[in-house]
C-alpha cells in the first residue's frame, strides 16, 4: 500500500491530524465501541510507503508524478491510495477501503466526498459520484444510496484507491509513438493525448468552460480499459473549504421536499372521443387528483362512449390553440387552490398505476425543478428526477429530453417566478418555448423516475388525424421560435 497525497507546500490542520491518527492506528491499532481490538495491520508502517508530491497550483501534474513513481519505483506495492492534502478521514479508512477493494471485480474504489460548487452562484455542497445522463454527460448522483459500496460511472480523486493493474493497462493502452519511444510502453488500441494516460482535463463541449476534470477523466479512460468505478457510501470522508465539507453539512443545505399539494389534470382535446374515453377511464381508476378539465377545440360534439366521471369538466374551446387550453387549465386550478400542481396531458396515453400520485411527489422533490415530465421511455434511472436538456422530440430510446404530451408544474408560480405559455404558437414549440423561458431564469427541468407512461403508436395522434393542417403550423410555428430566440 502506498499512501499519496498531491499538497501545494502545506497541508491543513485536520488533513495532518487524520493522517497522524491513521498511522498510529496502522502500526499499533486500536480499541473498537465493543472493546475489540482492532486494526494494526501496518498496511503502510510496516508493508508500505509514502508519496507526497508538491502540486503547486497544476495537480493534474502531481496526480500524474505520483502514478508514474508509484509504478516506477514501488514494484512491490499492489494499491496506490490518493488522498488529497485538505480532506479529513477516520483511521480505519485504509482498512474499509481495502475491504471494499478487488483487485479483479472492485480494482478502483473511493470514499464518499463531497465538494463546494463555487462556480455556481449558490455554490451548492454536492457529492463527487457521477452518472450518466440522456445527454451523454456525467450528471451529479445528489441521491447515492446511503451506506454501501455502489458502482458508478465516474467520481473524484480526493479519496481514491487504485489496483496497480488499473495503471499499468491505462499506461500500456496508449497509442503515440513519439510517448511509445520515450517511455518503452507497448502501443495498444485506445488513444489518449499525450503525454499522461492517467490524468488529464478533457475538452468536452465548443463553448468556453466545456471541460472534464482530470479525476472524471480518470474514470472514463479506466472504464474504457475494462474497469469498473465503485464507491463505499460507508466511508465518510470530510473536505476542508475552509470548514469541513463532508455528509452532514451536504443533507444540512439539501433542499427538503415541500409538503404536497392537491393535483388537477388539464387535458386539450379535439374530438378523437374514442381516445381520450380511455385516459379518462385510466384516470378515474388511479385517482390521485381533485379534478380533471378536459378542453375540447373540436366540433363541440359530447357524445362519448360514457357519460364523463363527476371529477371531470368538458370546457368546449372552438378556435383556442393548446397552448391557450393550458394557460386556462393553469387558471382554473389555481382558482379553486392557490397551491397546486397541474398535471398536463395528451389524450394519446398509457398510464401506469399510480402514475398521478408519482407525478404529484416529484413536482415538489426540489425547489430548482418547477417542471417535470414523466417516464415515457422506461428509463433506467439513479435520481427520483433526472435532469434533461431539450424536448423529448419523438426519441424513445433513452436519448430524448422533456416530454411535452405529458408533464406537471407548479401552478403557483405562473406569472411570477413562471411565465404562461405562449399563445402566439398555433400548435407547436410552446413546450420548447417553456423550456428555453426555464433556463434563462436558472430553473431546472428533468424527468420523474417513477411516473411512468407510454405514448401510443408514437405519440400525435391528432397531428396525424390532421396532418393536412397541422403541417402548415408547424412550420410557421419553426419560424416564431428560431426568430424569438435567434438573438438570446
Amino acid at each position: 500500500m502506498c499512501v499519496a497525497y498531491p499538497h501545494p507546500g502545506e497541508v491543513a490542520a485536520p488533513f495532518h491530524k487524520s493522517l497522524v491518527a491513521l498511522m498510529v492506528y496502522d502500526a499499533m491499532g486500536g480499541i473498537d465501541p465493543d472493546g475489540k481490538h482492532v486494526g494494526g495491520h501496518g498496511h503502510v508502517t510496516r508493508h508500505g510507503s509514502h508519496l507526497p508530491m508538491s502540486s503547486g497550483a497544476n495537480i493534474v501534474a502531481a496526480r500524474n508524478l505520483i502514478a508514474k513513481e508509484f509504478l516506477a519505483i514501488e514494484p512491490t506495492q499492489e494499491w496506490l491510495w490518493f488522498i488529497d492534502a485538505d480532506m479529513e478521514f477516520p483511521p480505519n479508512v485504509l482498512d474499509a477501503l481495502l475491504a471494499s477493494a478487488d483487485p479483479v471485480e472492485r480494482p478502483i474504489v473511493g470514499g464518499l466526498c463531497f465538494a463546494v460548487m463555487k462556480s455556481e452562484a449558490s455554490q451548492p455542497i454536492v457529492p463527487t459520484l457521477y452518472m450518466p445522463t440522456n445527454t451523454g454527460k456525467l450528471g451529479r448522483w445528489n441521491g447515492y444510496p446511503p451506506e454501501q459500496l455502489v458502482q458508478v460511472a465516474g467520481t473524484g480523486a480526493a479519496c481514491l484507491l487504485i489496483h496497480r493493474s488499473v495503471l499499468e493497462a491505462m499506461r500500456d493502452a496508449v497509442v503515440n509513438e513519439e510517448l511509445a519511444a520515450v517511455t518503452g510502453a507497448p502501443e495498444g488500441t485506445l488513444r489518449f493525448p499525450p503525454p499522461w494516460p492517467w490524468f488529464a482535463e478533457s475538452i468536452t463541449g465548443r463553448d468556453w468552460g466545456d471541460s472534464m476534470s482530470e479525476d472524471l477523466t480518470f474514470c472514463m479512460r479506466a472504464a474504457t480499459c475494462g474497469f469498473p468505478i465503485w464507491v463505499d457510501t460507508r466511508i465518510k470522508i470530510g473536505h476542508q473549504k475552509p470548514f469541513v465539507v463532508d455528509e452532514a453539512m451536504f443533507k444540512l443545505y439539501t433542499p427538503k421536499a415541500e409538503p404536497p399539494a392537491p393535483t388537477f389534470v388539464v387535458i386539450p382535446v379535439r374530438g378523437k372521443q374514442d381516445i381520450t374515453e380511455s385516459i379518462l377511464t385510466q384516470l378515474d381508476k388511479q385517482g390521485g387528483f381533485e379534478k380533471v378539465f378536459l378542453f375540447d377545440n373540436g366540433t363541440g360534439d359530447d357524445v362519448y362512449g360514457r357519460p364523463l366521471p363527476d371529477v371531470v369538466e368538458r370546457i368546449p374551446t372552438p378556435g383556442k390553440n393548446i397552448h391557450q387550453m393550458w394557460n386556462e387549465g393553469i387558471r382554473e386550478a389555481v382558482a379553486l387552490e392557490p397551491r397546486c400542481n397541474v398535471l398536463i396531458l395528451n389524450n394519446d396515453l398509457e398510464l401506469d398505476d399510480d402514475f398521478v400520485e408519482e407525478m404529484g411527489v416529484a413536482a415538489r422533490l426540489h425547489p430548482a425543478f418547477p417542471a417535470v415530465s414523466a417516464n415515457y421511455d422506461d428509463r433506467q434511472m439513479v435520481e427520483k428526477i433526472q435532469g434533461v436538456h431539450g424536448i423529448c422530440a419523438n426519441r424513445y430510446d433513452g436519448t430524448g429530453g422533456f416530454a411535452g404530451f405529458a408533464f406537471i408544474v407548479r401552478g403557483e408560480m405562473f406569472g411570477k417566478q413562471l411565465p404562461w405559455f405562449d399563445e402566439d404558437y398555433e400548435l407547436w414549440f410552446g413546450d420548447n418555448d417553456f423550456l428555453m423561458e426555464l433556463e434563462t431564469r436558472d430553473f431546472a427541468y428533468g424527468i420523474a423516475r417513477d411516473a411512468q407512461c407510454h405514448h401510443l403508436d408514437g405519440g400525435s395522434q391528432t397531428d396525424k388525424a390532421f396532418a393536412s393542417e397541422t403541417e402548415p403550423m408547424k412550420v410557421r410555428d419553426r419560424a416564431r421560435f428560431e426568430k424569438k430566440w435567434a438573438a438570446r
